[in-house]
């Protein structure tokens, strides 16, 4: 029997047995985490000790299953942590300074498959989905996050305390767990892929499969302590370049060196855009820059903002699309009293005629 979809009436059952339990148990057998229900937003839960648990020392001592819901099925008579847990010390991934606290994840397995992926019993889980590409929304069942005292990665998972987290906590989070779905998502699709070759696999996932299977492998330059990847500088560059919105977004909050260039190739193509309706079709990348860098300059300056079809197309094509898809006009939006200093770039900066 499938495992319902996590809604209110279900949360608000779960807490009054909860309730129930905390007015006859010690204080400091519970904590507050964080739930990535099925359905709904993100919310903050009691997460009470496992049973027979005298001294909560880390976030295993706690028992997240009675938010995450195991089912009836074969499975339903134990948690495995190996693969239904993990605790993130760095993030992101390739961070030299430890996080003052570290977070644990929880969550219901993703199948019987060596990566996860065939768990059908649980519905999907529209919270932590929505975080990811479109193309790899697949994670199912509830995910809970815990977080340890302050260790700043001096003790291990096991013995690295308990805190309470608050709404702060969030944004922090929804990274992590964005990167982490989408990694597991990611191998699982290419897994299944290598079982059953004949079926279609988008891009995308081949190659972000590539990069976080090359990202075990980075090292810190001794001399500049930046991210040094064993890849080649142009192949990354292009494989990144190759990868729609979403996916670039979850590569970029994956480590330091993905995120340097997810900002250079986003650099890249807004000032072609920009240089493509301002100066032409025929310029240099030096050209295009020095324009790009005028018109944000500006733009920051006269609290202005850009709308309409070069935004959208940023966030809707690749780099290799770009070409295939031009945009002709600029839609600037700025307060009134700045409305001079942009004709004077226009016109006189630039040479429009009005």
């Amino acid at each position: 029997m499938p495992v319902p979809v996590f809604n209110a009436l279900i949360q608000a059952d779960v807490e009054i047995d909860l309730l129930q339990d905390m007015n006859r148990d010690k204080p400091g057998n519970y904590c507050t985490g964080l739930l990535y229900p099925t359905h709904g937003e993100p919310t903050l839960v009691e997460v009470p000790a496992r049973l027979g648990v005298h001294s909560v020392r880390s976030p295993y001592d706690l028992d997240a299953t009675v938010w995450i819901g195991l089912g009836n099925g074969p499975s339903a008579s134990s948690f495995d942590a190996d693969s239904c847990a993990m605790t993130v010390h760095r993030w992101p991934a390739d961070e030299i300074q430890p996080l003052d606290h570290s977070y644990t994840i929880f969550c219901a397995s993703q199948g019987s498959e060596k990566y996860g992926g065939g768990n059908h019993e649980q519905p999907f889980n529209d919270c932590v989905n929505k975080l990811t590409a479109a193309a790899a929304r697949l994670w199912r069942g509830n995910l809970v996050v815990l977080r340890s005292s302050a260790h700043s990665g001096t003790k291990s998972r096991y013995d690295m305390g308990i805190s309470d987290m608050s709404e702060r906590d969030i944004y922090l989070v929804d990274a992590i767990i964005r990167g982490c779905a989408t990694t597991r998502l990611t191998v699982s699709s290419l897994t299944r892929w290598q079982t059953h070759p004949r079926r279609p696999i988008r891009q995308e996932h081949c190659v972000i499969f590539l990069l976080l299977d090359k990202s075990r492998q980075f090292c810190v330059d001794s001399n500049t302590m930046a991210p040094v990847s064993p890849l080649p500088p142009s192949v990354l560059d292009t494989i990144l370049a190759s990868l729609p919105w979403p996916a670039l977004m979850a590569c970029a909050q994956t480590n330091h060196l993905f995120r340097q260039y997810a900002k250079r190739i986003f650099q890249r193509r807004l000032s072609r855009r920009l240089a493509y309706v301002l100066l032409g079709r025929v310029t240099t990348s030096s050209q295009r820059q020095a324009t790009a860098s005028a018109f944000l300059r500006l733009l920051e300056t006269t609290d202005g903002v850009v709308t309409g079809s070069l935004p959208l197309a940023l966030l809707t094509f690749t780099e290799e699309s770009d070409d295939e898809n031009e945009i002709d006009n600029i839609n600037v939006l700025v307060p009134m009293h700045f409305t001079n200093e942009w004709f004077q770039f226009i016109i006189a900066g630039l040479g429009f005629n009005w």
